[in-house]
């Protein structure tokens, strides 16, 4: 006679833990400039190559320039750089 009591607790419980779940996981707003890094680093060592970074139309060219401690790599601070972004609240170029 225990079953059916079993089944209605995990029954609810399977049905309670999806919106659980979505209320404790913050979402967190998406950079667009990081997420394009992180494309970019296809070895996953949190930078870019020069092999990695000719496959970016926007960056292979400019590695030399982007690349200010000349270590023959981008880390994503010298990545940035070429993209810079207007704090919040304000326009770019203001």
């Amino acid at each position: 006679m225990n079953r059916p009591p079993r089944l209605v607790r995990t029954l609810a419980a399977l049905m309670l833990a999806p919106p659980l779940m979505a209320q404790t996981a913050p979402d967190a707003p998406v950079d667009p400039v990081r997420a394009a890094f992180d494309r970019a680093d296809t070895d996953h060592d949190g930078r870019l190559s020069r092999a990695e970074a000719a496959k970016l139309p926007t960056v292979g060219p400019k590695f030399e320039q982007y690349d200010e401690n000349r270590d023959g790599y981008l880390s994503f601070e010298e990545y940035r750089t070429g993209f810079p972004v207007a704090p919040a609240g304000t326009t770019a170029g203001a």
